[in-house]
């Protein structure tokens, strides 16, 4: 054999093995790109899975916001209202024509003797505060300050002072409880 024909045979062989190599690459290329697609498809699918599922959990949450603050301003209106009640209550006892009476038998209901009573009246119903201590005959005296309250009177005493006005009566002693019959009263 001539060395061409070695030449040859060595360049036919390599052309071959260099198809051959070349077709395995390209099988190959194709089973990787072929892979890739399915995990494209995969990752695809499992990410607009997770959007939605991350969109539905971004709904709820903003429902749940806005529920909550809806209640919350229904809350803010029902107390506004309430308060309302309170201070046309507060207002209307202090204009009421049986003011004096009321007056007169919130003071038959004071418990601390008849000595040394001083009853500061509300300012403008000084007249009328005194008028209702005459009524229910006890000996306290009617100080000559008034307070800056819409009705009923203070009441001091050397150790003491009582807060008697509307409004600490209905807003601080009686709101609790007027405010859940009011609730039943008007919402219901």
């Amino acid at each position: 054999m001539a060395l061409q024909d070695i030449l040859d045979k060595i360049k036919e062989q390599t052309e071959t093995r260099l198809r051959e190599v070349e077709k395995q690459f390209e099988e190959r290329k194709k089973a990787l790109e072929k892979d890739f697609e399915k995990k494209h498809e995969i990752i695809k699918e499992e990410m607009g899975e997770k959007v939605e599922e991350n969109k539905k959990k971004i709904t709820e949450k903003t429902l749940s916001l806005a529920e909550q603050e809806r209640k919350k301003q229904i809350l803010t209106a029902k107390h506004e209202i309430i308060e309302n009640a309170f201070d046309k209550a507060i207002e209307e006892l202090g204009k009421s024509e049986k003011y004096e009476d009321i007056i007169a038998e919130m003071l038959k209901n004071i418990d601390l003797g008849d000595e040394g009573i001083e009853v500061v009246a509300a300012k403008g119903k000084e007249d009328v505060t005194a008028k209702a201590i005459k009524s229910i005959g006890k000996s306290y005296s009617l100080s000559d300050k008034s307070a800056n309250i819409k009705g009923g009177f203070l009441v001091k005493t050397e150790n003491i002072e009582l807060d008697n006005s509307f409004e600490n009566i209905i807003k601080n002693q009686l709101q609790s409880d007027l405010e859940i019959k009011l609730n039943k009263l008007i919402f219901s």
